[in-house]
Protein backbone atom coordinates (compact mmCIF):
# COMPACT_ATOMS: atom_id res chain seq x y z
CA UNK A 1 0.00 0.00 0.00
CA UNK A 2 1.68 2.95 -1.01
CA UNK A 3 2.19 5.94 1.70
CA UNK A 4 1.83 9.46 1.35
CA UNK A 5 4.41 12.02 3.46
CA UNK A 6 3.26 15.37 4.04
CA UNK A 7 5.77 18.16 3.84
CA UNK A 8 4.96 21.33 5.71
CA UNK A 9 5.45 24.26 3.18
CA UNK A 10 8.24 26.59 4.22
CA UNK A 11 6.22 30.54 4.82
CA UNK A 12 7.93 31.70 1.63
CA UNK A 13 6.73 28.96 -0.53
CA UNK A 14 2.95 30.48 1.23
CA UNK A 15 3.60 33.69 1.00
CA UNK A 16 4.50 32.77 -2.97
CA UNK A 17 1.03 30.70 -3.49
CA UNK A 18 -1.09 32.96 -1.61
CA UNK A 19 0.27 36.10 -4.11
CA UNK A 20 -0.71 33.99 -7.03
CA UNK A 21 -3.95 33.54 -6.05
CA UNK A 22 -4.58 36.86 -4.52
CA UNK A 23 -7.35 37.67 -7.12
CA UNK A 24 -9.45 34.54 -6.86
CA UNK A 25 -12.87 35.69 -5.80
CA UNK A 26 -14.71 32.68 -3.28
CA UNK A 27 -18.17 32.06 -3.06
CA UNK A 28 -20.73 29.77 -0.96
CA UNK A 29 -23.19 27.95 -2.85
CA UNK A 30 -25.66 25.59 -1.67
CA UNK A 31 -24.78 21.64 -2.97
CA UNK A 32 -28.61 21.93 -4.53
CA UNK A 33 -27.48 25.28 -6.78
CA UNK A 34 -24.22 24.13 -7.98
CA UNK A 35 -26.11 21.39 -9.39
CA UNK A 36 -28.61 23.64 -11.02
CA UNK A 37 -25.54 26.24 -12.23
CA UNK A 38 -23.51 23.12 -13.45
CA UNK A 39 -26.76 21.92 -15.87
CA UNK A 40 -27.13 25.66 -17.07
CA UNK A 41 -23.11 26.12 -17.72
CA UNK A 42 -23.35 22.86 -19.27
CA UNK A 43 -26.50 23.49 -21.59
CA UNK A 44 -24.81 26.81 -22.75
CA UNK A 45 -21.41 25.15 -23.51
CA UNK A 46 -23.21 22.72 -25.82
CA UNK A 47 -24.89 25.62 -28.11
CA UNK A 48 -22.50 26.05 -30.62
CA UNK A 49 -24.70 29.24 -31.54
CA UNK A 50 -25.27 31.07 -28.09
CA UNK A 51 -24.38 34.80 -28.68
CA UNK A 52 -21.41 36.23 -26.37
CA UNK A 53 -20.56 39.84 -26.80
CA UNK A 54 -17.04 39.03 -26.10
CA UNK A 55 -15.63 35.21 -26.34
CA UNK A 56 -14.18 35.98 -23.02
CA UNK A 57 -17.43 35.03 -22.23
CA UNK A 58 -17.69 31.90 -23.94
CA UNK A 59 -14.00 31.08 -22.08
CA UNK A 60 -15.42 31.61 -18.67
CA UNK A 61 -18.22 29.75 -19.20
CA UNK A 62 -15.83 26.78 -20.06
CA UNK A 63 -13.60 27.45 -17.14
CA UNK A 64 -17.12 27.54 -14.70
CA UNK A 65 -18.40 24.39 -16.10
CA UNK A 66 -14.68 22.65 -15.31
CA UNK A 67 -14.85 23.93 -12.05
CA UNK A 68 -18.15 23.09 -11.13
CA UNK A 69 -17.30 19.03 -12.42
CA UNK A 70 -13.89 19.30 -9.86
CA UNK A 71 -16.16 20.73 -6.72
CA UNK A 72 -19.27 18.23 -7.23
CA UNK A 73 -17.85 14.89 -6.26
CA UNK A 74 -21.08 13.19 -7.41
CA UNK A 75 -20.40 14.18 -10.59
CA UNK A 76 -19.17 11.49 -11.42
CA UNK A 77 -21.89 8.95 -10.42
CA UNK A 78 -23.92 6.87 -12.69
CA UNK A 79 -27.53 8.78 -11.38
CA UNK A 80 -25.91 12.61 -11.55
CA UNK A 81 -28.91 13.41 -13.81
CA UNK A 82 -31.14 12.16 -11.34
CA UNK A 83 -29.36 14.54 -8.80
CA UNK A 84 -29.80 17.44 -10.72
CA UNK A 85 -33.76 16.81 -11.15
CA UNK A 86 -33.51 16.55 -7.15
CA UNK A 87 -31.96 19.92 -7.10
CA UNK A 88 -34.36 21.66 -9.56
CA UNK A 89 -37.02 20.37 -7.05
CA UNK A 90 -35.03 21.91 -4.10
CA UNK A 91 -34.57 24.59 -5.66
CA UNK A 92 -37.50 25.57 -7.53
CA UNK A 93 -40.31 23.41 -5.65
CA UNK A 94 -42.88 22.22 -8.71
CA UNK A 95 -44.53 19.03 -6.19
CA UNK A 96 -46.81 20.04 -3.67
CA UNK A 97 -48.67 17.43 -2.59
Amino acid sequence: MPSATFVKPSESALVQLNTLHQDLVHFDLPREKAFVLYALVSKLNSQNDIKVDHFAQKKVLWDLESILQGAIPEFAENDFGSKVKEAYEETWPTNFS
